[in-house]
């Protein structure tokens, strides 16, 4: 069991750091072609997604 405590503690800390917003989220993907998706510290760790100049679904 000693194994487990150093994982769950770890698992504990990343929780923690995700409800703090510390972290980004695994994916940002949206699923459209034709924005860019990023986050970071500029963003505050949130999500954003920004439109690609003269990209449309057809063009992309």
């Amino acid at each position: 069991m000693a194994g487990k405590k150093p994982f769950a503690v770890f698992l504990l800390f990343l929780l923690a750091l995700l409800l703090l917003g510390c972290v980004c989220p695994p994916s940002c993907e949206d699923g459209d072609p034709c924005t860019y998706d990023h986050c970071g510290p500029d963003t505050g760790y949130a999500c954003e997604y920004d439109q690609i100049q003269g990209c449309s679904y057809g063009s992309c």
